[in-house]
């Protein structure tokens, strides 16, 4: 049961802040859940790299780990019961409709945590590199570089795979895996309510603001997967709620603490997270400046160092790569800028969300945008604003997908890398009028909104269009949900606010019972489906080739594997595979790598791995070298070929 130990740790840290409010005028249990979730964070974070220096992250070292955080966070709890009285929960007089609408919201909730639980982690780039990372970080007990062909498995923002890779241990499988993104879900639900709240609106509102939430159609797909937007997306509402709350009271030292950590755990997530924390950030100093002059410096530096401490060994791996802390980004930002480009980036991440299941529709918008671009004097597909290979359509296509959904628009439409969310872009540009209008009545209601426009021309700016953005633009989703909340409980016309909440209610259905590569009916049905199948949903004609190579494997009881390979093909399948025909007592490694990580080929413990297999995937090559000995093809199904030492 040692799978319970780091839950157990969080529910100690949420009794002990039910007793420590940051702000005891406004104290509620959901910003007690936002502290616990932080100081949780930053556990994991403190676990796996300590442990990762001395290579001992592995499932004993971290159950000690766990169990004296547990002490610590009793011992926290029972100092804090003396002190301060704890935020109690009141009773709220919830009318009928409200009632309805959190049971709606509790079934969503429910739902997809099963689906969570039950479902095997599928989606591909989680396949490719999310996974995959977590795999070599338990084989290795170290979070350190390795040699690798998919270099994403290196330098892109790490928390949420630390945290899987705690539960994998821990349980000792991927059962959990999903399960982060779900608390993310749930907990940027009630950060998002706990903001409306200090924007200053009712519970109506709130509970708007949390429905806004949980009704974005990628929002529903992601929470049960294991990617990591909704992870960033929950950092960066933690974030704004410690914020908004300085803005409203007073920076404290506490509440300095709680925005350095959530801002280092947002951008230790996702690289994206840059674009949004900076603005926040630079609206918090403008206000704190105005108060203090330039005593703010003390804070600031003070903040600056637990942002950094916290991202101090991505850092440094970063640049043991490559020589950037930031890795590898060359391929995603813009390679041109002017006004025209950013007007093009603007449209088409827009119309990303424009999606409809009616092609005729679709067809006027995407005509609509190439009439513009014609206007402007410039391609819908300038290269330097366009990431490679990819053009723009409505709905968007990934040139490279020949899955079995990929050629229907309802499927698509549901699928986890292409949904859009048109109808929650269609209330933003309605609720954005509303709160332009009251820019002069409703100064922070304004400036927030202002922060989330700025965030999104940003990441426009910023960044190349990609069929795929929709899941990048999540968090900003997810961020303006207050406002929404906000705008419709303040309405006169109460009716009308009931409706469009309902309206967002029953459309989420879809998103919920139909996830493309999670459905819970029909022929790839979680339910029905094994697990091993689950792995491949996304290309399930590569089963019965990865199937075969590791029974092919097993019966020649090959243990020391080597893995040469295309960078975005499906390594995480394989693992499990394997796992399923030989058990764990087998080593997976890459060989003959050719990028930057490949000098992590010659130091520990790499360096003295010598395969008695290689399996290759989507390589052309028949022959290759390792380390001084010649391997050659003897087996191939499909994409998956098995290379041995010549003449065996």
């Amino acid at each position: 049961m040692t799978i319970l130990l780091p839950l157990a740790v969080f529910y100690l840290l949420f009794r002990g802040f039910s007793h420590s409010s940051l702000s005891p005028q406004i104290a509620s249990r959901r910003e007690v859940f936002l502290q616990a979730a932080v100081a949780w964070g930053v556990l994991v974070v403190i676990s796996t790299e300590t442990l990762s220096l001395f290579r001992i992250f592995n499932d004993t070292f971290l159950q000690i780990f766990w169990s004296a955080a547990f002490l610590g966070a009793l011992v926290f709890w029972l100092r804090k019961v003396s002190g301060q009285n704890p935020v109690m929960r009141n009773k709220i007089p919830f009318t009928v409709f409200e009632k309805f609408v959190l049971a709606f919201l509790s079934g969503i909730v429910m739902i997809s945590g099963l689906i969570a639980w039950i479902a095997a982690p599928n989606t591909w780039d989680s396949m490719t590199y999310h996974l995959p990372r977590v795999m070599h970080w338990l084989q290795n007990h170290s979070v350190a570089n390795y040699p690798t062909h998919n270099t994403r498995q290196l330098f892109l923002g790490p928390w949420a795979e630390f945290a899987i890779s705690h539960f994998q241990l821990l349980s000792n499988s991927d059962r959990f895996a999903n399960l982060v993104q779900w608390f993310s879900m749930v907990g940027s639900a009630l950060g998002v309510s706990l903001i409306a709240r200090l924007l200053g609106v009712g519970y109506r509102g709130q509970i708007y603001a949390a429905a806004f939430s949980l009704t974005i159609p990628m929002g529903i797909l992601q929470s049960t997967s294991t990617q990591n937007d909704f992870v960033t997306a929950f950092w960066l509402v933690c974030l704004t709620y410690f914020i908004i709350l300085a803005l409203k009271t007073e920076l404290t030292k506490k509440g300095l603490i709680f925005i350095a950590a959530s801002s280092g755990l947002a951008l230790l997530t996702k690289g994206t997270a840059y674009l949004a924390v900076a603005p926040l950030l630079l609206w918090l100093f403008i206000a704190e400046y105005r108060r203090q002059k330039w005593q703010v410096r003390r804070p600031l530096l003070f903040g600056i160092l637990i942002v950094l401490s916290l991202n101090s060994g991505a850092y440094l791996r970063n640049i043991d790569y490559n020589g950037f802390p930031l890795g590898k980004i060359q391929r995603y930002p813009n390679r041109d800028y002017g006004p025209r480009l950013l007007v093009s980036n603007v449209l088409r991440n827009l119309a990303l969300h424009g999606a409809t299941p009616f092609p005729t529709i679709n067809k006027l918008q995407e005509n609509a945008v190439l009439q513009i671009h014609e206007w402007m004097g410039i391609s819908v597909n300038h290269p330097a604003i366009t990431y490679d290979n990819t053009h723009f359509a409505i709905p968007s296509v990934l040139p490279y997908e020949s899955s079995y959904w990929a050629e229907d628009l309802w499927l698509s439409l549901r699928h986890e890398d292409h949904a859009g969310n048109f109808l929650h872009l269609l209330s933003i540009l309605g609720i954005s009028l509303v709160i332009i209008r009251r820019r002069h009545s409703a100064p922070l209601l304004f400036q927030f909104w202002l922060i989330i426009v700025c965030q999104f021309l940003f990441f426009c700016l910023m960044f190349r269009w990609q069929p795929w953005h929709p899941r990048l633009h999540l968090p900003m989703f997810v961020l303006f949900s207050p406002l929404a909340g906000v705008v419709l409980g303040q309405l006169r016309r109460k009716g009308l606010a009931n409706v469009s909440v309902l309206f967002l209610l029953f459309a989420s259905l879809p998103w919920v019972f139909s996830n493309t590569i999670r459905p819970l009916s029909g022929k790839y049905s979680i339910l029905t489906t094994p697990r091993i199948e689950q792995y491949l949903c996304n290309m399930p004609d590569l089963r019965p080739h990865y199937e075969a190579a590791s029974e092919f494997i097993k019966n020649n009881q090959f243990k020391e594997i080597g893995l040469y390979m295309i960078g975005n093909a499906g390594e995480y399948p394989l693992w499990k595979y394997l796992e399923e025909s030989i058990g764990e007592e087998f080593r997976l490694r890459h060989v003959a790598v050719k990028n930057d990580s490949q000098k992590k080929s010659l130091q520990a413990p790499h360096r003295d791995f010598l395969p008695e297999v290689i399996v290759s995937l989507y390589r052309r090559e028949t022959e290759l070298e390792i380390k001084g000995k010649r391997v050659e093809l003897f087996w191939s199904s499909g994409p998956v070929k098995l290379l041995g030492p010549a003449g065996d």
